[in-house]
């Protein structure tokens, strides 16, 4: 398969965002119940650091946290004021609470972290289907017997993985070393259990026939990308919750070279800015598991 992170520029992919998508909006204020980014503390924006250092380190820790989709609000908050303390230090004191603005849009921002890995496999899984023209003819997906597992590389060689597991190192791309959070030590082994569960989301939209490619542009070089809207169809703890933590542990198995050779591989996919940047990936345990597809080869 194609090791193309993007669609080559002759062709250009839409997704459709579903209702109930996190919202982008700047503007407003935190009266209609919703903080915005207008509610934050005067300054906290200026020279790029919410957005370009505070959001990514917190989204690094998180990363490396210890369950895919629930952080304990308590354990988030604290987290919040030593990143808050250390970027701002001392130039825009401020107490983080759980019912104030910066918890609040800081949530949003992580909610988008979380979602940017089911957007992109599915950008790149539409990408793929555009470029192979089997897909396009029934007749030709009819003749598809299924994979071979003596060909598969393993989950975790996969490039649909990789480049989605690319996306996390993207969004975190210019956080901060925190020494009171061990940030050097942070291995982002949440985010690779996000991403393959994404990809698993992916394929089963396809496989089900909900995942819907539609070229809406007379030339024919921009596709939109569509998928239905409800809780069963969506990138969630409720539908994805059990099929994540199965991956989180089996990745948390893995030992620490076959997490470094991942994350090297994942390099190829990562955008100018970000390549070369040091990941770490300390100690795991040594057992491998017989599954075939989760096997490291």
């Amino acid at each position: 398969s194609s090791r193309e992170s993007v669609a080559p520029p002759s062709k250009r992919v839409k997704v459709k965002e579903e209702e109930g998508a996190p919202s982008t909006q700047h503007g407003g204020n935190g009266a209609s119940g919703k903080f915005i980014n207008c509610d934050l503390p005067t300054g906290c924006q200026d020279r790029n650091l919410w957005r370009g250092v505070f959001i990514p380190s917190l989204a690094h820790w998180c990363g490396g946290y210890v369950d895919p989709w629930t952080i304990e609000s308590l354990d988030l908050q604290d987290r919040m004021q030593v990143i808050w303390d250390e970027e701002y230090c001392g130039k825009l004191n401020h107490t983080i609470t759980i019912k104030g603005p910066v918890f609040h849009v800081a949530k949003q921002r992580l909610n988008e972290w979380q979602s940017g890995f089911a957007a992109m496999v599915i950008m790149i899984l539409a990408t793929f289907f555009i470029h192979d023209p089997d897909f396009h003819d029934p007749q030709e997906r009819e003749k598809n017997h299924g994979p071979d597992s003596k060909l598969w590389t393993g989950i975790w060689h996969s490039p649909f993985v990789l480049q989605t597991f690319a996306s996390h190192f993207n969004f975190i791309s210019g956080h901060a070393e925190i020494p009171e959070l061990d940030s050097e030590k942070v291995v982002p082994h949440v985010a690779l259990a996000l991403a393959a569960t994404a990809v698993c989301h992916a394929f089963s939209l396809a496989a089900c026939g909900e995942l819907h490619l539609r070229c809406f542009a007379e030339t024919g070089m921009t596709w939109e990308v569509t998928v239905p809207d409800g809780e069963s169809y969506g990138f969630n703890i409720q539908t994805w919750g059990k099929t994540s933590r199965k991956l989180f542990q089996l990745i948390l198995s893995l030992t620490r070279e076959n997490f470094v050779l991942i994350v090297d591989e994942v390099q190829c996919y990562l955008k100018a800015g970000t390549k070369g940047k040091g990941v770490s990936a300390t100690s795991g345990v040594e057992d491998s598991y017989d599954e075939e597809l989760y096997d490291f080869r």
